[in-house]
């Protein structure tokens, strides 16, 4: 005859030693604290700061530009010597909705009302490898502005 009382007393023994949170845990490493909530930005400051500079290729006007052809900017220094602008370098996009081709860039805070820049376009037409100025310009001064650059 199986005795159930001391069968239960087992098994009641068995899992209050094998559940035992110091015998389970034991080797586990400390949980991480969660880093702090950030702080919320009052309602009236936008988070981003700068503007946009786009160069504006009406396909009418420049017939000659297309996805192939390269756009560099240009900052000119102390010296009057221009100098590409690491990065602002790039083939333009055709706008079909405004029917020209665009390159756009963003202007960090930092760099608001600097200059004088400019762009220069480069066509890889076989029968038209020229180079297109914009005249010198500064970057926007204002926060979000965008500034349309056209050769």
């Amino acid at each position: 005859m199986i005795n159930f009382g001391r069968i239960s007393f087992c098994f009641a023994c068995f899992c209050l030693i094998a559940l035992t949170p110091s015998t389970v845990f034991a080797d586990l490493p400390p949980r991480p604290i969660p880093p702090a909530k950030p702080q919320s930005q009052p309602a009236n400051v936008d988070p981003i700061q700068g503007a946009k500079i786009v160069l504006v290729m009406p396909v009418d006007d420049y017939p000659n530009i297309n996805q192939h052809s390269w756009t560099t900017v240009q900052w000119q220094d102390e010296h009057g010597i221009w100098r590409d602008v690491t990065g602002w370098q790039g083939t333009p996009t055709f706008n079909s909705k405004m029917h020209r081709w665009e390159v756009e860039w963003w202007v960090g805070e930092e760099n608001l009302s600097a200059g004088p820049f400019r762009w220069v376009i480069e066509s890889k037409e076989a029968a038209l490898n020229n180079k297109l100025f914009t005249q010198p310009f500064q970057l926007p001064s204002t926060h979000l502005a965008i500034k349309e650059i056209t050769p």
